[in-house]
C-alpha cells in the first residue's frame, strides 16, 4: 500500500508538503500533543513529506561513515 503512495504523491502538486498540509487539520492539532512519524529507511516522497511536515527529527544511525554521508543527504534533501 505505501509503495503507491510514492506515485500518488508525485503526482500531486506540492508533493514535497502533502503530509504538511494533512497535519495542519485543526482537529489533528487540538486532539494530538505529539505526532510521530516513523519512515522505512528510504529517501524517496514519504520520507521527504515527514521531513518537511516534521518540527523535530530523531534519525538512529550507526558510527560507520556511510551513516554520516547519508546524515548530510538527509538533511541537505530536507532543505529543499
Amino acid at each position: 500500500m505505501l509503495g503507491s503512495a510514492n506515485s500518488v504523491i508525485a503526482s500531486s502538486a506540492n508533493c514535497n508538503y502533502i503530509l504538511k498540509l494533512m497535519l495542519r487539520d485543526k482537529a489533528l492539532t487540538d486532539t494530538y500533543d505529539y505526532i510521530l512519524i516513523d519512515n522505512r529507511p528510504d529517501l524517496d516522497l514519504l520520507a521527504q513529506n515527514a521531513l518537511n511536515a516534521s518540527d523535530f527529527v530523531i534519525i538512529p544511525i550507526d558510527a560507520g561513515i556511510f551513516a554520516f554521508d547519508a546524515i548530510d543527504l538527509i538533511t541537505e534533501r530536507s532543505m529543499l
